[in-house]
């Protein structure tokens, strides 16, 4: 009992020191740079301090506030380099022995490497600007590399996965006073409501992320209560009202591939599985639930006038099928070649990929993702829904490819996918296999 209350005693002051340097970052460049300085108080966790660093910044860094200014968003981006490139690679450097002779990490660092090459030759050959193209590809996969080898290196991943759900919960909390404040407008469909970022669909695509990771916490460590509850509803209320279709199409997904996995426990076998029969007889069969579900889902709409592109989106991509259609444009180039020109409208990852780099390039990321997926020892666990979550999530905004934006927040969830994926779940604890691959020298 003194324990529990000691963890939670820990977990409360983190959270309001965590909330004050927040509140504290949106006033002026002054207080964000302190915010900034006193954060650094988390560096003496040591790795796991680093990747909660990254998620603090690139957190904050999409919020918005009155008082922001330009040199404000420049010392955020510069705090998220600093972090990455070189008190992440001091740690990497430090921990040198133990990432470089796992094969997870080898074959990782490998193929993503390889892969980088790959779209570099191609915009070498195809873009206007080759330099951008350059620049874009290593501000792609170096920080990508460094965060799944930094997530690995962390020693126990359950202490940031249970963090992180921390920091859903005081996220969602948060942003119940902008939506208590534009209730009216955003439940009438005047707007979308979008918390504290610039629009409706990042805060769609983070708000995904951290309900499904909160969820997965609570699955895994059993962490089901009133006030988890509470939140978790106040978390899908604020997504349905971003009144975006497609962002409840994805979280549905990926909450009932979740409770597909969840069956796998013998624990809730006999619970879940006539839950889930339940759900779709009732969904099938009984008009009211059936048209509540669709309202509620779809807005009314059609699942294909959900899923399918929009038109300006789709005469992009016969353009660049007609034009482009093998290498693409050049990576991060726009759509007729000018770098600073804003005319990338894809609609999701797959159509971008194959504006920047054309069929070979997209085959080439369905292959790369594919054997980033088979890295993990066991891949059906409850963290394989986060890292399918990461390449979903990418139908509502494309993130993936943005270091500094919800994309490090990706690269996170892949190193707790392939982290976790390590190890076997054998009645609660985590058992290590005898002679796990990852253990060879290479």
């Amino acid at each position: 009992m003194k324990r529990f209350l000691k963890i939670h005693k820990h977990t409360l002051r983190e959270n309001t020191l965590i909330s004050l340097i927040f509140i504290m970052s949106l006033y002026n460049k002054w207080l964000l740079l302190l915010a900034i300085i006193l954060s650094v108080l988390l560096l003496k966790r040591g790795i796991l301090g680093v990747i909660q660093l990254i998620y603090f910044y690139t957190t904050r860094n999409l919020m918005i506030s009155f008082f922001d200014t330009s040199d404000s968003a420049y010392d955020l981006t510069y705090a998220i380099y600093i972090l990455i490139y070189v008190i992440g690679i001091f740690f990497l450097i430090r921990h040198i022995k133990r990432w470089v002779r796992s094969y997870l990490i080898f074959t990782f660092a490998l193929a993503s490497i390889t892969l980088m090459l790959i779209y570099i030759i191609m915009s070498l050959i195809t873009s206007n600007d080759p330099l951008y193209s350059i620049t874009k590809l290593i501000n792609y996969f170096i920080p990508l590399i460094i965060i799944v080898t930094l997530v690995y290196l962390i020693k126990e991943v359950d202490e940031l996965i249970k963090w992180l759900a921390n920091q859903v919960v005081t996220f969602i909390l948060f942003t119940l006073i902008p939506l208590v404040m534009s209730l009216i407008k955003v439940l009438s469909q005047e707007q979308s409501f979008k918390g504290f970022f610039n629009d409706s669909n990042t805060f769609a695509v983070f708000l995904i992320l951290g309900l499904l990771t909160l969820i997965i916490s609570s699955m895994k460590y059993h962490k089901f209560n009133f006030f988890v509850m509470f939140v978790m509803m106040s978390g899908i209320f604020e997504l349905y009202v971003t009144h975006s279709k497609l962002a409840w199409f994805v979280f549905i997904v990926c909450l009932f591939l979740s409770l597909l996995l969840l069956i796998l426990k013998k624990r809730y076998k006999y619970l879940t599985i006539p839950l889930i029969i339940s759900i779709i007889i009732l969904s099938i069969f009984q008009p009211s639930i059936h048209y509540l579900i669709k309202s509620f889902v779809l807005n009314g709409n059609s699942v294909k006038s959900v899923l399918m592109p929009k038109d300006n989106q789709i005469k992009n991509i016969e353009n660049v099928l007609e034009t482009h259609m093998l290498m693409g444009n050049g990576f991060g180039m726009s759509l007729h070649g000018l770098t600073k020109n804003s005319d990338i409208v894809a609609g999701n990852m797959v159509f971008e990929l194959m504006m920047f780099t054309g069929v070979i390039g997209l085959t080439c990321y369905v292959i790369y993702v594919l054997k980033v997926m088979l890295l993990a020892t066991y891949m059906f666990k409850l963290t394989f829904v986060l890292f399918i979550a990461t390449l979903l999530t990418n139908t509502i905004e494309i993130v993936m490819f943005n270091a500094i934006n919800i994309g490090a927040l990706c690269y996170i969830l892949w190193g707790i996918y392939l982290k976790d994926g390590l190890h076997k779940d054998s009645k609660n604890k985590m058992v290590k296999k005898s002679l796990e691959v990852d253990k060879r020298n290479i």
